[in-house]
């Protein structure tokens, strides 16, 4: 099986209309839960609104990638819970998996399955096209 892919869903968000912008998810956790139970490494990728680092469990020693959203500066949140919404209901095997949420303040920290395969959209740019068979 190939590696997978990360394809952003939203890339526009900036200020908060909810102190939280998780409001109406279920099964948040707080800040200091992330700390204890995970410690942060480099930077693998950014965009406009957030960061993505690498993340390993302090217990087992997964790896995983955590997308930081900092919530000051996204301009619209209910595309953030969308996001969300649709990463929990995602369930399939070439789709990234949502493992955990945590929030603080000022940020939104979703820890995702680490997916090795690049940016589907350089794959796309660079190859031109995929077939069907191709694209599994």
């Amino acid at each position: 099986m190939s590696p997978k892919m990360v394809l952003t869903l939203s890339s526009h968000y900036s200020f908060v209309e909810e102190d939280y912008v998780t409001h109406g998810l279920d099964n948040i956790k707080g800040g200091n839960e992330f700390r204890n139970l995970y410690e942060l490494g480099e930077i693998i990728g950014y965009g406009r609104y957030s960061e993505v680092r690498f993340a390993s469990s302090k217990s087992t020693r997964e790896i995983y990638a955590c997308k930081i959203v900092n919530k000051l500066k996204i301009p619209q949140p209910w595309r953030l819970r969308d996001e969300i919404k649709i990463l929990k209901s995602a369930k399939h095997r070439n789709i990234v998996s949502l493992h955990d949420i945590f929030e603080t303040e000022r940020e939104v920290l979703m820890l995702l399955e680490l997916a090795t395969g690049g940016e589907l959209f350089n794959q796309i740019i660079q190859k031109g096209r995929y077939t069907e068979k191709g694209a599994k």
